[in-house]
């Protein structure tokens, strides 16, 4: 049987771009914000801020497994209907968490927030893709990727501006209503998943399918590491005040979204491997830095 295939035009198509870059801009505020606001909420329970890495691994923890279990079955079901119940849950579990002062069921909520939300760029990212025209493909998936800057650049600097002004609980409820936001966006926008009665031959679980699924994981490893303790180290080693947080996350917002630009221009003239060793001696570096000022 044929493929059921909708036509849409540019404008159309471009809609549905903003609308993914609205969903993965709060599905990556979500999952980014809480290391850095940790340093607010930890008073309330009765924890240090360095516990902020038992926070983040347990939502790292439900977005591996979920991940996992993606690879092998999201095929059978409706991308659309299961991209609306994961920003509906993410939501939920993001306002549930203002309600606690328990850590062991924050640690719980985190890691049902990676089971949900540890999906959601993967299936907006194929939605996107099935529906877009090759020669679209890659202004869409760069108006997608431009909301991952816009985090650091526009989302956490405000988050932490609500944090030191108004407190921790009305950062969170900002991105429960970002999420909620984005469900009439889902319904109305983007398009009805197209038909198809053929069946795609299971993945083999061999060495090679292991390293593509990880590859992005392994590469990520170490600059996610620094992420649980950017705030304390800023606040506690660098002298950095509560106020200063925005900016300082804004300026290395731009900073990102500037680099890359420049390795876009830049992957004409060099190999991946070369720019991936430089900016991998570039992080380096800035680490060493940050060991040698610290009192």
């Amino acid at each position: 049987m044929s493929l059921v295939t909708p036509t849409f035009n540019h404008k159309a198509l471009m809609r549905v771009a903003m609308v993914m870059a609205f969903i993965q801009f709060a599905n990556a505020l979500e999952y980014m914000m809480l290391n850095p606001i940790f340093a607010f909420m930890a008073a309330d329970f009765a924890v240090p801020v360095s516990f902020s890495g038992y926070v983040s691994g347990m939502y790292t923890a439900g977005a591996v497994l979920s991940g996992i279990i993606a690879f092998y079955r999201i095929g059978r079901f409706n991308k659309k209907r299961f991209l609306i119940a994961n920003m509906a849950l993410l939501g939920l579990l993001t306002f549930l968490t203002t309600f606690t002062s328990s850590f062991s069921l924050l640690l719980t909520l985190r890691l049902c927030a990676g089971l949900v939300g540890g999906t959601t760029m993967g299936v907006g990212i194929s939605i996107l893709i099935n529906n877009a025209p090759t020669h679209l493909r890659g202004k869409m998936l760069a108006t997608v990727i431009a909301s991952f800057s816009m985090v650091s650049i526009v989302g956490m600097p405000t988050i932490l501006f609500l944090c030191a002004h108004y407190g921790w609980h009305v950062a969170l409820w900002l991105i429960s209503t970002l999420c909620v936001l984005a469900l009439p966006l889902i319904v109305f926008i983007i398009p009805r998943e197209p038909v198809s009665f053929d069946r795609l031959p299971a993945q083999p679980l061999d060495a090679d399918t292991l390293l593509f699924a990880s590859s992005n994981a392994l590469a990520q490893f170490s600059p996610m590491l620094v992420v649980p303790v950017l705030v304390p180290l800023m606040t506690q080693q660098l002298g950095a005040s509560q106020d200063l947080l925005p900016w300082l996350f804004f300026a290395g917002g731009v900073a990102g979204y500037l680099s890359t630009k420049m390795t876009g221009v830049l992957t004409s003239r060099f190999s991946v491997l070369t720019l991936a060793t430089g900016s991998t001696i570039v992080f380096i570096l800035s680490l060493l830095g940050k060991v040698r000022t610290s009192p």
